[in-house]
């Protein structure tokens, strides 16, 4: 099969590798498209440690081609999104149905062989199957709906209250879509006018355009926020979030810094925050993300702003870090 290997930082190349056998639990899929991740991103800049050669690649969907001896509910020719994260079913968290905080987990494309390929395998406990009607585009960033909607779900949200979304990127555009209800209000900031233009055709209440202004300028005019969602992960909004949630607010940080933050205790304090963080979601969540993509009640169109080739992925990663494109997607 045909992958694309990250051999070394900023190094990708195709490779012929064999194609992956599958235990009697496993499927092996053809992959058929691929969403492009920051994650992604981070491993080929070395931004993110990995060990090379990686095979990157955790957003996917595609057809079953061969299934292991015991399974009995999937067939050759099904169509499958593909759930990456393997979690063990044993320890404490999963027992409890924490299963996004396991302490086994394992990530296909992170810690294990990922979808930048012709083929993957898969257990079967971490298949779905979608509709064939479903654009096998939308299928494949089932997972980045899934991680907004774990945000969501961790959000108290009352009617009255003002939210702000730091970051328009494919999830915070999503939780504009998941936050919108009568009665809350939502805004979205972003340092790109292209993506905050996308914002308001999805619902946003006020989109904020962060200029060289620093962050709590730029906001506290429009706020107090009751509740700061930090999809962007970078130290000036996850810093200037506790600057700009109103007293008694909450704050919910999900994106991950390249580098060390400084956290100013006293408006923490003295105002009273909560703070929560967002880890990926839980299988049940993975499943209504699905249905809300099938029933079209996320829209999806307006965020991937690029349907590449699968020999044109390097395009994809300088796209995103150009800032030229919100959401990638492979076709294979």
């Amino acid at each position: 099969m045909k992958a694309a290997v990250m051999v070394d930082r900023n190094i990708m190349e195709f490779q012929e590798m064999p194609t992956p056998s599958v235990k009697e639990n496993e499927v092996l899929i053809r992959v058929r498209a691929i969403g492009v991740c920051g994650t992604d991103l981070h491993f080929i800049r070395g931004i993110r440690k990995v060990d090379f050669p990686h095979i990157s690649g955790h957003e996917a969907t595609g057809d079953v081609v061969r299934v292991g001896s015991s399974i009995k509910d999937l067939s050759e020719g099904d169509r499958v999104v593909i759930d990456p994260n393997i979690h063990c079913g044993q320890c404490s968290y999963c027992r409890h149905g924490n299963y996004n905080l396991c302490i086994n987990k394992k990530v296909i494309g992170v810690s294990l062989p990922g979808c930048f390929a012709e083929y993957v395998k898969v257990p079967q406990e971490n298949v779905l199957k979608v509709s064939p009607l479903l654009p096998i585009w939308k299928a494949a960033i089932i997972e980045p709906v899934s991680v907004a909607l774990h945000v969501r779900h961790k959000a108290s949200i009352d009617f009255g209250d003002r939210i702000l979304v730091l970051g328009a990127g494919m999830i915070g555009l999503v939780l504009v879509q998941l936050l919108k209800m009568p009665g809350v209000h939502v805004t979205i900031a972003d340092k790109a006018e292209k993506k905050l233009r996308i914002a308001e055709t999805l619902g946003a209440d006020r989109a904020v355009h962060i200029s060289k202004n620093d962050l709590e300028t730029s906001l506290k005019p429009y706020g107090p926020f009751d509740t700061v969602i930090d999809a962007a992960g970078v130290h000036e909004t996850l810093e200037g979030s506790l600057w700009i949630a109103g007293r008694g607010g909450s704050i919910i940080w999900l994106g991950l810094p390249t580098t060390s933050i400084n956290i100013d205790i006293f408006p923490f304090v003295y105002q009273e925050l909560s703070i929560f963080s967002s880890l990926a979601y839980n299988p049940d969540e993975f499943s209504d993300a699905l249905d809300l993509v099938e029933d079209n009640r996320v829209a999806l169109e307006p965020i991937v702003t690029h349907n590449l080739a699968f020999e044109d992925i390097q395009d994809a990663f300088d796209l995103m870090e150009a800032g030229e494109a919100v959401k990638v997607v492979i076709l294979l």
